[in-house]
């Protein structure tokens, strides 16, 4: 009868540690981890990158369309369904949080991570879905070394999973309009009024 309940107890054990695993193994599949911005970014302005972007409405872009603009940039992916979406809504909240004049002046660029699955297409759909297919807002795709070279600049790092998921960087950068790094705000759902105040100032200068 003893060795009955040992074997029953270790039974139940097992079972429990093999559903804990799995809980953990599922979690971890599906959220992705931060892996932070690297402070070492490259002062190179962004004006001189030459890659070739192209929006969510299949318009052509460089980064120096931008020259004369502040830009805020978030990179993101568009089947990333527990951080990206606090990103672009940190983005909007940005966004909506200026004045009509500094507006008029700021550009949102929302570069995807996954040049294979995020078409213009995809972005579009993106984009009404998420209720942003607005005039200065460009949801933008380009090749996989563009996309890169553009991380490395802005101090973005990500990776990709085996399951097709990135693990990345949460952060929003602000371009000025000479296409300098001017100020970087990283993490989720954190207040923007610092990064509202310094755009209305470098677009009243």
């Amino acid at each position: 009868m003893t060795i009955l309940k040992t074997i029953i107890v270790t039974l139940v054990i097992t079972v429990c540690a093999n559903l804990v695993y799995a809980q953990h193994s599922n979690h971890n599949h599906h959220e992705s981890e931060d892996l932070g911005l690297q402070k070492n970014h490259s002062p190179l302005s962004l004006h001189q990158i030459d890659t070739e972007l192209t929006s969510h409405r299949k318009e052509s872009l460089k980064l120096s369309s931008f020259t004369g603009e502040t830009v805020i940039v978030v990179m993101f992916y568009g089947s990333c369904t527990n951080v990206c979406p606090i990103l672009i809504k940190d983005a909007w909240r940005l966004y909506s949080g200026l004045t009509k004049s500094a507006k008029k002046n700021t550009s949102v660029l929302a570069v995807s991570f996954d040049p294979e699955n995020d078409t213009p297409e995809v972005l579009h759909n993106y984009a009404e879905y998420e209720q942003l297919n607005l005039p200065d807002w460009h949801f933008v795709t380009a090749s996989e070394s563009g996309i890169r070279l553009l991380a490395t600049v802005l101090g973005v790092q990500y990776k990709k999973r085996a399951s097709g998921m990135y693990d990345h960087s949460n952060a929003l950068t602000i371009i000025d309009d000479e296409g300098n790094i001017s100020k970087q705000l990283e993490g989720l759902n954190k207040p923007v009024d610092e990064m509202v105040t310094h755009i209305e100032h470098i677009s009243h200068q």
